[in-house]
């Protein structure tokens, strides 16, 4: 929450102690280190976000509409806090080493786990895993560009029409790999 709302360089293992009502003593007990505290961070919200696209996924409708509902579901969690506190981790793993060693571990399984979350979305449909997640992978490289671009541009008839237009280019994908 402190990140989401202040931003990674402006939130402090003092604002996050305060946040939690708990001493900086026993915050720095299970987190003895800033990196350990927002590797445990990052990995929550991965986590979280996980579980929100799995029981999502769960009522997938199976009417011919669940790649639309499943793409729109997926901006909807690019625009919210998943990207913004993912973009200042990035922003901050650039430059040094040891956050960028604590967000890798947590980021491959999101999207390993994501990986699946498509498979399974795409059950019904005949290609092979491989071309699933190029399809997944190409998705999510718009949505995320969406999303950067989405910071200074405020437009959402343009976004929502490039969403659409990649939607219906997809599903025209895999109706024609069927």
């Amino acid at each position: 929450d402190c990140i989401t709302l202040n931003g990674l360089q402006r939130t402090s293992t003092h604002d996050i102690a305060r946040i939690a009502e708990i001493s900086r003593g026993a915050l720095l007990h299970h987190f003895p280190t800033r990196a350990t505290l927002l590797e445990a961070a990052y990995s929550t919200l991965l986590e979280e976000e996980i579980s929100l696209i799995d029981t999502f996924s769960k009522q997938l409708t199976r009417d011919g509409s669940a790649i639309k509902q499943l793409v729109e579901f997926i901006h909807g969690r690019y625009s919210g806090p998943l990207f913004k506190v993912t973009l200042d981790y990035l922003s901050l793993a650039r430059v040094d080493q040891e956050i960028m060693a604590a967000v890798v571990p947590g980021s491959r399984e999101y999207v390993e786990r994501l990986n699946l979350l498509w498979d399974k979305c795409l059950e019904d449909v005949a290609i092979n895993s491989a071309r699933k997640r190029s399809l997944m992978n190409q998705t999510l490289f718009l949505i995320r560009g969406m999303s950067f671009q989405g910071i200074w541009r405020q437009d959402d008839p343009y976004f929502n029409d490039i969403l659409s237009g990649w939607t219906d280019q997809l599903i025209a994908q895999l109706s024609s790999e069927d």
